[in-house]
């Protein structure tokens, strides 16, 4: 769910910034986008921590920018940061990677277990000597 539909037009982000969960909600992320004519939209999607419901609540215009204002404190971390700067891990999703390090006789001397997600981002977690 990464396209913003605003008068029965699918618009593509420039940009997503994921969110501080509040109270009552979670797995919270702001898509921006722009219409043809220009005009700024927003897609607030976030999801209730009661009965995990998915709310998607989409402005334009005036409505757009103060939903801006009141999220731009509560952005954790942006998508540009994660592609340039290699910055989070979006929602935590991860997925392990196990790599195997062999001595000049290729015997496995090591393995090593990461923690990596879909940008290429990997965080060592364990090391297991054989």
């Amino acid at each position: 769910m990464n396209k913003i539909i605003f008068s029965n037009v699918e618009i593509h982000p420039f940009d997503i910034w994921f969110l501080e969960d509040t109270r009552d909600f979670n797995e919270r992320k702001l898509l921006l986008g722009r219409t043809s004519k220009g005009k700024t939209v927003v897609s607030l999607v976030e999801k209730r921590k009661t009965d995990l419901k998915v709310y998607i609540d989409t402005q334009a215009g005036l409505k757009a920018e103060k939903i801006i204002q009141n999220e731009k404190n509560r952005v954790i971390y942006t998508r540009q940061e994660l592609i340039f700067s290699k910055k989070g891990k979006p929602y935590g999703w991860t997925y392990g990677d196990n790599r195997e390090v062999r001595n000049k006789n290729g015997t496995i001397v090591e393995i090593r277990q990461y923690r990596s997600d879909n940008f290429g981002n990997s965080e060592l977690v364990k090391r297991i000597k054989t």
